[in-house]
């Protein structure tokens, strides 16, 4: 293999491939960056067994002079090109070294045997559609916050999406709240799949600004999404999704709208008395309180230590003389299913001391549940 370079063009792809390092993993041939030098492109390719980054070089300074393969160590060879101070650089392997060149700077590293490299395929099949960007970033970001952080219940440390009857939908859960999205739109067959929330999260960072379609891919356990010169390729979790459609009560007796932002602001300043608890690792309780009465609505928390807070905050609608209920929830899951709105204006469903309540929006799918943690 040897070829030359613009430096930010080569580092700019290898930022991409980045992600699909490992931190830790038995197989070693996975540390490194699999370079495949081919006419017209060079192709770089990382895996971490459940996601897997492969990315097409193809900028009008490359020149494969003589095409071939080398694994070199991800970490070391980023840094390399990281930091070398030349315009471009020339790469090419000489028995098991990769010799890069750029300007007075040169480098030796050792690489290791590509045979070694799993063999990762990113195929498109008949099991393809297409959506925008935009799209699937706004239904992961609405969501994956509330999917399970531990392996407790595997299959809720991931986002369900479904398709039926026009509508493309997106779930996720940790068993104490639920966000819930959708949008209108014509697919095909599309089967319901559970991705990894890491994997998502990985995904829309990678995504950025892209702002074009994405070309999404169902295969077996896995899932591919195409993108400008990037593949992204996911495991699927196994397992059958729980049914979460009668989480959500169909009618809400009392019904509070707030400005958003004025909301989170007293959230925020009542949640500072709060003691964390950190016995359950799968939900941090930051318990606040919110009572509702005719007279009005009213946030507290209390700290035996250090005190309490207190703060009234006006509805945008009026209150009925109907409207009596105290409950307490999570500060934390509050303010994360406030922030994944866009509006001005937020409306909070309430049915009884115990039962689940949620938060909405006026023109908009979405919905954020959370269920209330039983006061003392």
């Amino acid at each position: 293999m040897k070829l030359s370079i613009n430096r930010e063009a080569l580092l700019c792809n290898l930022n991409v491939v980045a992600n699909g390092l490992p931190t830790k993993t038995p197989l070693q041939a996975l540390n490194g960056i699999k370079i495949s030098a081919v006419e017209g492109g060079v192709l770089l390719t990382t895996s971490k067994s459940d996601i897997s980054i492969r990315t097409l070089v193809m900028d009008e300074t490359l020149n494969v002079e003589e095409s071939g393969e080398a694994l070199v160590g991800g970490k070391i060879f980023l840094d390399v090109i990281r930091k070398i101070g030349s315009k471009d650089i020339k790469l090419e392997t000489e028995g098991n070294l990769l010799k890069i060149n750029g300007g007075r700077s040169h480098y030796k590293l050792t690489t290791m045997d590509v045979n070694e490299y799993p063999d990762i395929e990113f195929v498109e099949s008949e099991n393809t559609f297409t959506m925008g960007a935009s799209v699937l970033t706004n239904l992961i970001k609405t969501t994956v916050f509330s999917a399970a952080h531990t392996e407790k219940k595997p299959i809720l440390t991931g986002v369900n999406f479904s398709y039926n009857n026009g509508e493309f939908k997106a779930v996720a859960t940790d068993s104490f709240r639920l966000s819930l999205n959708k949008y209108d739109i014509t697919l095909g067959d599309i089967p319901t799949i559970t991705i990894p929330s890491k994997a998502l999260t990985d995904l829309i960072k990678r995504l950025g600004d892209y702002d074009g379609d994405l070309s999404l891919t169902l295969l077996d356990n896995r899932m591919l999404v195409k993108f400008d010169n990037i593949d992204f390729q996911t495991r699927l979790l196994d397992g059958a999704y729980p049914d979460t459609s009668r989480l959500i009560a169909s009618e809400f007796p009392i019904e509070l709208r707030f400005n958003r932002e004025d909301l989170i602001n007293v959230v925020d300043r009542v949640s500072i008395m709060i003691p964390s608890d950190t016995k359950d690792k799968e939900i941090t309780y930051s318990v606040i309180m919110l009572k509702v009465s005719p007279q009005g609505v009213v946030l507290s928390s209390t700290n035996q230590v250090i005190g309490d807070a207190k703060e009234e905050i006006t509805p945008i609608n009026e209150l009925k003389e109907t409207d009596n209920i105290v409950l307490g929830f999570s500060a934390k899951y509050f303010l994360d299913a406030l922030r994944s709105f866009k509006g001005n204006e937020v409306a909070l469903h309430l049915t009884s001391n115990v039962r689940p309540f949620t938060l909405t929006e006026d023109n908009s799918n979405l919905i954020q549940l959370i269920l209330p943690v039983r006061l003392s």
